[in-house]
């Protein structure tokens, strides 16, 4: 039975999350955005409360989260293998954390770096947008870029 590792972030919105979660489905299994995004859909759990995750054999572990991706979306989409269930729960502080288990950091280590900063990345588009701004997103080098433009509202035109 592996321990899990808890990871902490500064991410807070659990559709960052998702939208990470989609980012990596894609990139390992080489699949247009959209239909990992259709994957994460259907196969992620989002909990108001906390549930806990199981491991490979589907005993049921202590620790909990609030999105869950099932060990079986693991296997198949994120890491291969045995898989545990990967969760990541929102902390005290409003944050959220990933706990991954020790097993899976086969997949996770190289993905965790990128995993955040396409949450962060798609946190800073909903802010912007709520602010009356289009961020433009692209890639280089493997690093995400985004630049903001403010959308026209039609007033002085100064």
């Amino acid at each position: 039975m592996s321990k899990y590792r808890v990871h902490k972030s500064q991410v807070r919105s659990i559709a960052a999350i998702c939208e990470a979660i989609a980012d990596h489905v894609a990139r390992i299994n080489r699949l247009p955005i959209e239909e990992a995004r259709a994957l994460v859909d259907k196969a992620v759990e989002i909990h108001d409360e906390p549930v806990n995750l199981l491991g490979y054999l589907g005993d049921t572990r202590p620790e909990k989260a609030n999105v869950v991706c099932r060990r079986d979306f693991v296997n198949t989409y994120m890491g291969g293998g045995m898989s545990n269930d990967a969760g990541w729960i929102l902390a005290d502080d409003g944050t959220i954390e990933g706990s991954v288990s020790e097993y899976d950091d086969k997949w996770w280590v190289d993905a965790e770096p990128r995993f955040w900063q396409v949450a962060m990345a798609h946190e800073a588009i909903q802010a912007a947008e709520a602010n009356g701004y289009i961020l433009h997103k692209s890639e280089e080098n493997g690093n995400i870029k985004l630049v903001a433009e403010m959308v026209a509202s039609g007033g002085s035109g100064w």
